[in-house]
């Protein structure tokens, strides 16, 4: 989310009222308009630059073993290797998976996220700042 100090000049665009009501329906909390297209231009963005073959978001994640809801997916670069296999991928997140289905991918990112989650978020593990800077990240999208 951006700060209102952080908020760019404003500026107006129309569109219809239908597409009005489906960047709503996107909108997530507190998230602005601008939130919500800046996230659907990155996964444009993603599928644009040539070395992926698309996108895939994982909606849910595991935390101490209960799967939750993210409050915005989080955006997994595919690419499809030469035996048909895939690499998932999210440089946030350090997400770097290799697997044979889009399903057993998304399942191992929500269990590398439960990892990360179980080390940054335990206070012993937050000696470093970047560790608890990463530990607030984690928490943010939950």
């Amino acid at each position: 989310m951006q700060t209102m100090d952080q908020r760019p000049q404003k500026t107006s665009i129309t569109v219809s009222a239908h597409i009005k009501e489906r960047v709503c329906s996107r909108k997530r909390g507190n998230q602005t308009y601008d939130d919500v297209l800046n996230v659907l231009l990155d996964t444009v963005d993603a599928g644009d630059k040539g070395d992926e073959q698309g996108v895939v978001f994982l909606h849910t994640v595991y935390v101490n073993g209960e799967l939750k809801k993210l409050k915005q997916p989080i955006i997994l670069k595919m690419m499809i290797q030469e035996d048909n296999s895939y690499v998932l991928a999210n440089e946030e997140f350090s997400f770097l998976i290799s697997c044979n289905s889009i399903a057993d991918g998304l399942e191992e990112g929500r269990r590398m996220f439960e990892e990360d989650y179980a080390i940054y978020t335990n206070p012993e593990n937050q000696v470093h700042p970047l560790a608890k800077k990463r530990a607030e990240m984690l928490q943010s999208v939950i």
